[in-house]
């Protein structure tokens, strides 16, 4: 079984450490910086989200309105939940990129 042949990269690819601003002024995008960031960017989604639920539940259970107090909470744990899938997929993505690129270069070595 012969492998195919792949043209050679040059530069970085997405599985080299570099350092944060060589890789934020990275202009052919070879080195991903989000997934430095998917731990700080959920952190800060469950403080706002967090935040946000429970100025909705306290202003609802003032009012007296018990169904949109406890709908607030709800609420609150779907967004999570939506923000903690959304992140997933997009360090997913990440990684079956690093994956390949491991891949690519495993054949190349052959």
């Amino acid at each position: 079984m012969s492998t195919p042949d792949f043209p050679e990269e040059r530069g970085p690819t997405p599985t080299e450490k570099q350092g944060f601003f060589a890789a934020l002024f990275d202009l052919e995008f070879k080195s991903f910086v989000a997934l430095r960031f998917i731990k700080v960017i959920y952190v800060i989604a469950i403080v706002f989200i967090g935040l946000a639920g429970l100025v909705f539940f306290f202003v609802a259970a003032a009012n007296g309105d018990v169904v949109s107090a406890i709908l607030a909470l709800v609420f609150l744990v779907f967004y999570l939940i939506m923000i903690r899938v959304t992140l997933e997929v997009i360090a997913l993505l990440f990684r079956i990129g690093q994956d390949t690129t491991a891949i690519r270069q495993s054949l190349a070595e052959r």
